[in-house]
């Protein structure tokens, strides 16, 4: 913020002056960062608004002997005794926004997995064709298990990927041998997958499969 002595010409000054306002102040008028309000409304992300206000609503209603379970779950999680003081709610929010993906309109579970998710076998290959990345799977998913097909855009096939940048195409049950077709815009395209137990939420790492064109 840089302050303005104020003349003859200067005096009373307000208004912007490209990314900067001016704003007068008990110290004299002075030169501000003009505030850039963002706040789009996609589909995607009004759909993730609505996931979290869901699954806040449910943590909202746990009684106390759910709220316990995963205080305890939580902590598990995090290697430390049971009934730690560790962030439970945002374990909780964590599997019921991945449960809502898999399950649009369904009810986040009020108790915690009660075991571990050792995510599923299916391997994928994928290949690029007119207006479109094809994901093909070896294997069927297992009972309850449904894939979570991500891509990320990238300005050339020489261009790295950032596990961060991946977005959720689809949520997916493949049977063996089944080719996903998914329509994205002609360019360089990476592809990931993460399994998703869809009674829990639980989720696994992204694995990349390589980028098409």
């Amino acid at each position: 913020m840089a302050k303005v002595k104020a003349g003859v010409v200067l005096g009373g000054l307000s208004g912007r002056a490209g990314n900067a306002v001016f704003a007068q102040t008990a110290a004299g008028t002075v030169l501000r960062d003009r505030p850039f309000v963002n706040n789009p409304r996609t589909p995607a992300q009004t759909e993730a608004r609505a996931r979290l206000a869901a699954v806040s609503r449910a943590w909202k209603g746990l009684d106390v002997a759910q709220a316990t379970a995963w205080r305890d779950f939580a902590a598990q999680e995090a290697g430390l005794p049971a009934g730690s003081r560790v962030s439970a709610q945002l374990v909780f929010n964590r599997l019921g926004a991945k449960f809502l993906q898999a399950n649009p309109g369904g009810t986040p579970p009020t108790m915690p997995p009660a075991n571990a998710f050792p995510g599923d076998a299916v391997r994928f290959t994928c290949a690029g064709a007119p207006g479109a990345v094809e994901v093909t799977a070896d294997l069927a998913n297992a009972a309850g298990v449904v894939t979570e097909v991500l891509i990320q855009r990238l300005p050339s096939i020489h261009c790295r990927t950032y596990r961060e940048r991946y977005r959720t195409a689809v949520f997916h049950r493949f049977a063996a041998g089944e080719t996903l077709t998914l329509e994205v815009r002609p360019g360089a395209v990476a592809v990931a997958t993460r399994f998703v137990d869809a009674v829990t939420g639980q989720a696994t790492e992204l694995i990349e499969w390589g980028v098409v064109a």
